[in-house]
């Protein structure tokens, strides 16, 4: 496999709601919630089909993050920040 593929079928843009859910959109400059690690650009935001036991917010909402160090991670929105 010549390099990392990755097909996303729907982009969207998380909105932010009454229950203190984050909002992210393509191109935001991101790190993880408890501050530590590398940053990274917010490459994706998508509604998945079920949400994971420990969301707080949107159930389902997953952002996929492409750091500066190269490798690509999804989280919740609960788990990071946008950096100003």
């Amino acid at each position: 496999m010549g390099g990392l593929q990755i097909l996303m079928v729907k982009v969207m843009a998380a909105e932010t709601n009454g229950n203190g859910s984050k909002k992210f959109n393509q191109s935001d400059r991101v790190r993880r919630a408890d501050g530590t690690g590398s940053y990274g650009v917010v490459v994706a935001v998508r509604n998945d089909a079920a949400g994971t036991p420990g969301d707080k917010g949107d159930k389902g909402i997953i952002v996929g993050v492409q750091w500066d160090s190269g490798s690509y991670s999804l989280f919740t929105p609960e788990a990071l920040e946008v950096v100003k």
